[in-house]
């Protein structure tokens, strides 16, 4: 079993998690890869964080809420991590304190950071390799070089190569290329400075990734300078530069030869990019078309927010060389409805909460009645069930009990599990769920006629089933429910003599979306948009 370190320096956001997935792509065909996360927070996972602070939280197969950066690994491998995977200090804590307490260790001795954590966190990271039958390991470790936070993930990481061997642990170090204020003139020393810290704890780095800025490429003087300043040979510093699309990394990566020092550094095989990625990532660099897709939800004041939608958009493009071109807006805003119009598909996305509702449920509105192509996520099938109840049974106080508890027409109500639970973190309706779906539906032909299909979920409320009928009665079916449980709505759609595509679903399908597969629901709102685009153009022609 091999393992890769990954670390990062000088300032945070610098794109670990993708480095990482990039690497694991180069090596996933042909090496069984297990992505572990390292989290320094003190939370047990960041399923009650707010995603303007953290980002979007990422629910695996299992049901675990996990950091975001597990989604980059997924989507880049195509392999489903489990929740073991997902190690932070919380859980860490968490773990010590019950082993003290039923007595099955310690014995009596004061419980330290080094050594007794820093083994524990060993001891989780070889254990979850071996469970997984892995060749690979790698371990991504979340802050920064320096920080607090990373420290015990950093003295373990060391521990690494005494406990396996030079030749089967290798760390890579991320760091930027910083500039001046004034001149903008490149500097290596914040840099050389995150790799002292490094070497100072034990760890001698063996690759180097430097991010760099558009068009300031990494110049021989500076990579001198890295390599002069470390112990890190010259042919072993990479530059990540921006680019276009992330999915294109592991391709420039190959271009400067990475694959072929990991391979010596470890002595393993690396098969690298394969052809069908690289053509992927050429139609998003060099697409032929493009389509206007507005996303509104609550959370569009960070990018991350809607990560994994917006990249299951990104794989859904990708399939035709379309271009996405994604427009957030913030249902709170007062008259962002008027330019949904203009638009070629409509998404609401999973969410909480009365904030922003009255524009989701105007979008909705919009989108059905303009004939927008339209994708609803989670709380975004919800709401249209609001909305349809309204404006097309007559049911015009229909309303979720979320928002409104006393509404005479509780469309929308909690699932009978949830009503006796008070705990906020990890006790949604989450994880993997099958749903049988309607044979002849919209949905079931975009899961290619399957009887079923399974995703992940992250819910509390559902359909009410006591309305189904009113609603499949006025002319929305119900075009999936759980497998195990008929009442429980998992997919709803409108017919295409009505609509070209107004489909919703309770799960987050972009949560299984890969870049060589993506998530069919997807795909079917991107054909529409473009089916909806070149009519348009045509009319205007």
């Amino acid at each position: 079993m091999k393992f890769i370190v990954i670390t990062g320096g000088v300032y945070s956001g610098l794109g670990k998690g993708i480095v990482t997935a990039s690497i694991c792509s180069l090596l996933a065909s042909t090496h069984r890869i297990t992505n572990i996360k390292w989290d320094g927070y003190h939370n047990h996972n960041p399923g009650t964080m707010n995603p303007i602070e953290h980002g979007e939280c990422f629910v695996l197969d299992d049901g675990t809420e996990a950091d975001l950066d597990f989604g980059h690994y997924e989507r880049f491998t195509g392999q489903h991590a489990s929740g073991t995977q997902s190690i932070t200090r919380g859980k860490l804590n968490e773990k010590i304190a019950r082993l003290e307490r039923e007595g099955k260790r310690y014995e009596g001795r004061t419980i330290e950071e080094i050594p007794h954590l820093r083994d524990l966190l060993l001891e989780e990271i070889e254990t979850i390799g071996t469970a997984q039958n892995a060749d690979i390991v790698t371990i991504e470790i979340g802050g920064t070089v320096g920080d607090d936070s990373a420290n015990l993930a950093l003295h373990a990481a060391r521990m690494l190569k005494h406990r396996h061997g030079r030749r089967n642990v290798i760390y890579i170090h991320v760091g930027p290329m910083c500039y001046t204020i004034d001149d903008n003139e490149p500097k290596t020393r914040p840099l050389q400075r995150s790799l002292s810290e490094l070497t100072a704890m034990g760890i001698e780095v063996d690759m180097l990734i430097v991010r760099t800025a558009a068009q300031r490429p990494l110049m021989p003087e500076q990579r001198r300078k890295i390599s002069e300043a470390s112990i890190i040979e010259r042919d072993a510093i990479f530059e990540s530069p921006s680019l276009k699309t992330v999915y294109a990394l592991p391709v420039e990566l190959m271009l400067q030869g990475f694959d072929k020092v990991i391979a010596r550094t470890l002595g393993i095989d690396v098969p690298g990019a394969s052809k069908e990625w690289i053509a992927r990532v050429k139609h998003i660099t060099h697409p032929t078309s493009s389509v206007r897709i507005a996303l509104c939800g609550k959370y569009t004041d960070v990018n991350d927010s809607y990560k994994s939608v917006k990249e299951a958009l990104v794989h859904a493009g990708a399939t035709h060389a379309v271009d996405i071109d994604l427009v957030m807006f913030g249902t709170d805003r007062p008259g962002f409805q008027e330019e949904l119009t203009h638009f070629d598909g409509i998404i609401v996305p999973g969410g909480y909460g009365s904030r922003g509702i009255d524009g989701k449920i105007a979008a909705i509105r919009i989108a059905r009645e303009q004939k927008i192509p339209y994708l609803g996520l989670c709380y975004g099938m919800q709401l249209a069930v609001v909305e349809y109840a309204r404006n097309v049974c007559g049911l015009t106080s229909a309303h979720t009990t979320e928002v409104e508890p006393a509404t005479p027409h509780p469309v929308i109500t909690i699932l009978p599990e949830q009503e006796s639970i008070t705990a906020r973190s990890g006790t949604q309706r989450l994880g993997a769920q099958t749903a049988a779906l309607t044979p002849g539906s919209i949905v079931a032909s975009l899961y290619d006629g399957a009887q079923t299909a399974t995703e992940r979920h992250r819910h509390r409320y559902e359909v009410n089933p006591i309305y189904h009928s009113n609603l499949m009665q006025n002319g929305m079916r119900i075009s999936g429910v759980h497998a195990l449980n008929k009442n429980i709505a998992e997919f709803i759609e409108l017919p295409k003599i009505a609509h070209p595509f107004f489909v919703g679903t309770q799960a987050h399908p972009e949560l299984r979306s890969h870049l060589l597969h993506p998530a069919p629901l997807f795909q079917g709102l991107v054909d529409a948009a473009i089916a909806r685009r070149r009519a348009t153009e045509a009319k205007t022609a």
